[in-house]
């Protein structure tokens, strides 16, 4: 369990990382997921541990599937969404980063439900999906930790 939750903890620094570029810009560093790709994959390959490979690696499955919405959408959902979703999943496994990616949609919908109805967004606004991930990440990771005490 605490090999797991290192990579939970990586996977909330990794979006953290990601986050503040991407509320400011819009846009993330390439060198960002880059790192933690290399640094995912490399885990996948040589750990033995408290989730299988097959898990792991079909943690990106998700953030892949995103990346093919946000590349026939274009312009309404960022390539960077999907590359850093992906990236996650391969940190922490499937079953987290499909329940990180629905918490995100949520609390996005929620945010942006919101701002709409107060009047201070529009329906067609762009808006950082990414710090939305690294919250979900985030509460799941103390979610996690106090389940374990």
């Amino acid at each position: 369990m605490k090999e797991y939750m290192t990579r939970f903890l990586c996977a909330c620094v990794f979006l953290w990382m990601a986050a503040l570029p991407d509320m400011r810009t819009k846009r993330i560093p390439v060198w960002i997921p880059g790192i933690f790709f290399a640094a995912a994959a490399g885990a996948n390959l040589f750990e033995h541990g408290f989730i299988s490979k097959w898990e792991l690696w079909a943690g990106a499955v998700p953030g892949a599937l995103l990346l093919l919405l946000s590349l026939g959408l274009k312009e309404k959902i960022g390539e960077g969404d999907g590359i850093c979703l992906a990236v996650c999943g391969l940190l922490t496994g499937i079953t987290a980063s499909v329940m990180i990616a629905e918490m995100a949609l949520l609390m996005a919908a929620l945010v942006c439900s919101i701002g709409v109805w107060t009047g201070r967004r529009k329906a067609g606004d762009r808006i950082a999906f990414i710090p939305f991930l690294a919250s979900s990440a985030s509460l799941l990771l103390v979610a996690a930790a106090l389940s374990s005490v």
